[in-house]
């Protein structure tokens, strides 16, 4: 059963297997392997963030994974509030899925399943935005509800804004 949980050492396996499929396709940097240590290091700064510790110009922000037992298939971070930068390029809502998992749906179901968490932080519409050129990401926000309020140019990248309804 596919649900949102904390991020915890039971998805350890899964979540580095995760990590590899990115260097092997040179999407991430090999250096980054993460160890044991690391590994719980970044557990812990996911949990300073949601407990709004961040650093200077980040906000906070609930990281959750979508998982299936103790298979790590995604992530979706809900930040609490939007400053300068978010309200350009990433919004309250951003995600992915690990890549031998995508084109599955399991974007869609992630998104609909963050939407009450991101409604018991308060956030009622949230803000979410994505590269033109990223169909999947588009279409999947569409289909979840979210409702397309600009076209921009960013980077040289032309960027979405979309606004979502969190409530139930």
């Amino acid at each position: 059963m596919l649900e949102l949980a904390l991020p915890g050492a039971q998805f350890e396996p899964s979540f580095l297997e995760a990590e590899r499929e990115l260097i092997a396709l040179g999407k991430r940097p090999e250096e980054l392997v993460l160890t044991a240590d690391a590994f719980r290091v970044r557990l812990q700064r996911l949990a300073y963030r949601r407990a709004g510790i961040v650093e200077p110009g980040k906000v906070g922000e609930t990281t959750l994974w979508l998982v299936e037992g103790e298979a790590y298939l995604g992530r979706i971070s809900i930040r609490h509030s939007l400053n300068d930068a978010l309200r350009i390029v990433g919004g309250h809502i951003g995600y992915d899925i690990r890549l031998s998992r995508r084109g599955q749906g399991l974007g869609g179901q992630m998104l609909a399943l963050a939407l009450p968490h991101a409604h018991a932080l308060g956030i009622d519409p949230a803000m979410l935005t994505c590269d033109a050129g990223n169909v999947a990401s588009w279409r999947m926000i569409e289909r979840c509800g979210g409702t397309r309020e600009a076209e921009y140019a960013h980077a040289g990248v032309t960027q979405y804004r979309y606004w979502m309804p969190t409530r139930p």
